[in-house]
């Protein structure tokens, strides 16, 4: 892990480069459509939502939401990783190899990066840090978990903090 962020574990072949794009679905660039269609409610710092009380438990929700949501996440992954050129070279490969194209392999990758085995072997890594580290890290997707209620408010949300993270300064 680098800079103590979590992430799921490395993705295989083009999804790695690819996965990235479906959560930050306000880039510019190949997109998909839309806005979040609901806003979201306040989030309540008291307590966490139901099912949501440990880090290992906001991991695994949402990684299985984000699995959920694969239509909507996987091309809004993939335009914010264009947009970015996350990882290098990504934008030149896109213009070459076509989004349909692009697509049809970060779907197939996609299916072995959320199955259940990777959500389990992700979310036990997380398990294995700090408590204050687990907290920071899955912070970010309790709160996209808590206030949206359709895939397209999560994945924006989501997205939307990926592009945070990439974009921040060192």
């Amino acid at each position: 892990m680098k800079n103590g962020a979590w992430r799921p574990a490395a993705p295989s072949g083009l999804f790695s480069m690819v996965a990235a794009c479906g959560l930050a679905v306000a880039c510019g660039g190949p997109k998909a459509s839309g806005p979040a269609s609901d806003p979201p409610p306040p989030a309540s710092a008291s307590s966490p939502a139901p099912g949501l009380a440990t880090p290992v438990d906001v991991c695994k929700a949402s990684m299985r939401r984000t699995r959920e949501c694969a239509d909507v996440f996987v091309p809004g992954l993939m335009a914010l990783r264009v947009r970015l050129d996350r990882p290098k070279g990504i934008a030149a490969r896109f213009q070459t190899e076509g989004q349909e194209k692009m697509l049809a392999t970060a779907r197939e990758q996609f299916a072995g990066d959320w199955s259940d085995a990777a959500i389990e072997k992700n979310c036990a890594e997380l398990a294995q840090k700090p408590a204050d580290d687990q907290e920071r890290i899955v912070a970010p997707d309790r709160r996209c978990l808590s206030t949206t209620r359709d895939c397209r408010g999560f994945t924006d949300c989501d997205l939307a903090n990926k592009e945070a993270r990439w974009t921040k300064s060192p």
